[in-house]
C-alpha cells in the first residue's frame, strides 16, 4: 500500500468527524444573527401618498384594484389594501407603537375571522387596521373615515310670536 492510499481513509475520517462541528457552527451563527435583528430598534415607518399621516410598515405595496381614497368637504374616506412580507405579529406591534405617534389612540383590539383588527381614533379621523396572514404575504387593510360630528343640540323654539 502506498503512502497516498494509506492517508486517504484518515483524511476521509477527519472530514467526516469535522462535518458535524462545521454544521453546528453554521447553525449557531444563524441563531446569533437572528437574535441580533430581533433586538434592533423600532421599525421605521413609511407614508403612502394616499394615506398621509398614517404610518405604513416598510415593504408593503398598495393593491390598486382593491383600494380607494375620496376627499370631501367632510374629510377623507379611504380603504386601502397593502401586501407585504412582514409577519402579522410584527405588523400588529408596528401599529401599536406607531399609531399613537401619529396622533391616534387605540380604541379596541379584536380577532375577527382570522384577522387581527385594531380600531384607532384621532381628533379628526377614525381608522381600522385589519391584518391577515397568508401563505406567502401579509395583507393589511387600512380604513380611514372622518370622525362622526357630534350631534348639535336641538334648537328648541318657544311658542310662535302672537
Amino acid at each position: 500500500m502506498n503512502a497516498a492510499a494509506a492517508q486517504r481513509p484518515h483524511g476521509f475520517l477527519t472530514k467526516l468527524t469535522l462535518a458535524p462541528v462545521v454544521c453546528a457552527c453554521v447553525v449557531l451563527a444563524g441563531c446569533q444573527s437572528g437574535a441580533g435583528t430581533a433586538v434592533q430598534g423600532p421599525t421605521p415607518a413609511v407614508v403612502h401618498p394616499m394615506l398621509e399621516g398614517v404610518p405604513l410598515p416598510p415593504g408593503f405595496r398598495l393593491v390598486d384594484q382593491r383600494s380607494f381614497v375620496v376627499h370631501t368637504d367632510g374629510g377623507r374616506h379611504a380603504n386601502c389594501e397593502f401586501r407585504g412580507s412582514a409577519d402579522p405579529a410584527s405588523v400588529e406591534q408596528f401599529y401599536n407603537e406607531r399609531m399613537p405617534q401619529a396622533g391616534f389612540t387605540l380604541l379596541q383590539r379584536r380577532f375577527d375571522r382570522g384577522e387581527c383588527v385594531l380600531d384607532f381614533a384621532s381628533n379628526t379621523e377614525i381608522g381600522t387596521v385589519r391584518i391577515r396572514g397568508g401563505r406567502f404575504k401579509t395583507t393589511l387593510v387600512i380604513t380611514i373615515n372622518p370622525t362622526p360630528k357630534a350631534a348639535e343640540p336641538a334648537q328648541t323654539a318657544g311658542p310662535p310670536p302672537p
